[in-house]
């Protein structure tokens, strides 16, 4: 029996968006004989939840990754002195507040053998981790969830640090993929970048999207019909980047244009919402319109993306190397998407591609966005606020994409 050994930091049953793709892959190598370890932290977990698959050849390790979860926590305070010492903690940890995290695998790694290492990067330290381990002579693979040096060098770091050591991030990078024998890219903008840079060859980058999977949605829940509701669960930035800034100004245009819509239209939002956030709702007069939730566990993000009018998807300029893994989430929930997003990204594209009436506009435009939000009301009102699934979603479900990954590790090992 082959063994493989996936690495990633976030791990389902972890709410955190990218502990999704690692487990239904796992899952999949499981599935076709393989024995299967995996190594991830505790984020996003709840104190009382159990691993989803309990198996002699399905194996979950977890480390606490304890500088991340500062790090997490600097991050909600508002207070100068805390931001303050966050910009300290990520100057002084290179590559990021993970490398202790990374330091604890390469010593779990030390005298174990693979057949396959899947790496699943973000954060950036895990491209450190065959450097840390000598001993181990296999088929390490990284599975791109976010860019890592073509990001820094089209948007650099504040700190000075981090910013100074771009150029070694580079070259660890290139080193690590020199040595792989392939890398895969959840968007083929990203994988396009890493070959225009020279930090792999074009036959060792290959493009396997995210994707859903239709038997985590429940089909007996649907959108009643009535409550004519935006939903975004997840975080936003406090500012620029994934902001809602543009949206809450497109919202108030529109309530401007259909005070009467004030009863009838509301943003339902799950997850922490900023101070600042909170303010602008204030200012713009929408307390009564935005609704604030606690954060959600994945299996009930789900149910409520379903049983949602409108879904909101809000990405910027810096996202345009990588998709959104929220966004097949929707594509599976089968419900309109408000999307603000560069109108040149691969998100926008993908947008355009589905054979389903979205409600697309430029990340920074609120008067588009107003108006978007007018052809919804104007739909809602003539009850043609419909989604209907349709051949061009299969491309992002699950069962091909799983297969296709198995069989491209399959036959590099064999």
């Amino acid at each position: 029996m082959k063994k493989a050994l996936f690495i990633s930091r976030d791990f389902y049953p972890s709410n955190c968006a990218n502990a999704k793709r690692p487990f239904f892959f796992a899952k999949k190598f499981h599935d076709e004989g393989w024995n299967v370890d995996i190594l991830a932290t505790t984020r996003g977990l709840e104190p009382t939840t159990h691993e989803s698959i309990i198996d002699d050849h399905f194996k979950v390790i977890r480390f606490s990754d304890s500088v991340r979860k500062l790090d997490d926590w600097l991050t909600k305070r508002s207070s100068k002195f805390w931001k303050i010492l966050r910009s300290i903690l990520n100057g002084l940890l290179w590559p990021d507040v993970s490398i202790l995290w990374v330091l604890k695998l390469a010593r779990w790694l030390k005298g174990k053998q693979y057949d396959c290492i899947i790496v699943f990067i973000y954060p950036e330290s895990l491209l450190l981790l065959n450097k840390l381990v000598h001993n181990i002579s296999t088929c390490w693979i990284y599975d791109y969830l976010e860019p890592v040096s073509p990001q820094m060098k089209r948007y650099p770091r504040k700190s000075p640090i981090p910013r100074l050591l771009t150029p070694l991030m580079e070259k660890l990078e290139k080193k690590t993929l020199n040595k792989a024998p392939l890398a895969i890219f959840t968007s083929e903008s990203n994988r396009k970048a890493y070959i225009h840079e020279n930090l792999i060859t074009p036959n060792k980058a290959v493009y396997i999207s995210h994707f859903f999977d239709q038997n985590l949605y429940d089909p007996s829940i649907k959108w009643d019909g009535e409550i004519l509701n935006i939903v975004y669960a997840g975080s936003f930035d406090r500012m620029g980047r994934r902001s809602p800034t543009v949206f809450l100004n497109a919202l108030k245009v529109f309530f401007e244009k259909y005070p009467e819509a004030k009863k009838t239209l509301i943003f339902d939002f799950y997850g922490h919402w900023w101070s600042e956030h909170r303010l602008l709702v204030e200012k713009l007069d929408l307390t009564d319109s935005v609704h604030i939730y606690n954060p959600l566990k994945y299996s009930d993000y789900l149910k409520v993306l379903q049983k949602s009018a409108v879904l909101l998807l809000i990405t910027a300029p810096e996202h345009n190397l990588f998709i959104p893994g929220k966004l097949v989430d929707y594509l599976g929930a089968q419900r309109p998407i408000l999307a603000f997003s560069p109108i040149d990204s691969e998100t926008s594209n993908v947008l355009r591609s589905i054979e389903n009436k979205n409600y697309l506009c430029s990340n920074d435009d609120v008067q588009d966005g107003a108006l978007k939000l007018e052809n919804i009301w104007i739909n809602y009102k003539k009850k043609k606020l419909l989604y209907d699934k349709n051949d061009s979603l299969l491309k992002y479900e699950s069962n091909e994409l799983t297969t296709q990954f198995e069989r491209t590790i399959q036959n590099l090992t064999s």
